[in-house]
């Protein structure tokens, strides 16, 4: 009986703990909820950081960027890259206590939203 007894008990435990890890979990940020910017072939884009960047990530190998001042990101279209296919990327920039995410999109050389998707 004492078994049964305790068997019961850590299932019950055991149960109570697996509800518990589902409670509060983020919901995280959707690509959708990131800010636009287009960028066109011919131009590059700069983003200016509050402070220092430490880190950047671009998701495409279509873009190029590097960081001309510690607090500036010069991003832009490779040059060999006017024929790929799904130009669209993110780029997150992050400083020690600054994190910004954006979606690139690629634009017709106006600089606005193209209509050729």
């Amino acid at each position: 009986m004492k078994n049964f007894l305790f068997t019961l008990a850590a299932i019950f435990i055991a149960a109570l703990h697996s509800y518990a890890q589902k409670i509060n979990l983020p919901e995280g940020t959707r690509k959708s909820d990131l800010p636009v910017v287009y960028l066109p072939d011919s131009l590059s884009v700069h983003f200016i950081s509050p402070e220092p960047i430490q880190y950047v990530d671009i998701s495409s190998k279509s873009i190029v960027g590097d960081l001309p001042v510690k607090n500036v990101l010069r991003i832009r279209y490779r040059s060999d890259s006017s024929k790929i296919a799904g130009r669209e990327a993110i780029v997150t920039i992050a400083g020690e206590k600054f994190l910004a995410q954006y979606r690139i999109e690629w634009s017709a050389s106006d600089g606005g939203p193209s209509n050729l998707k």
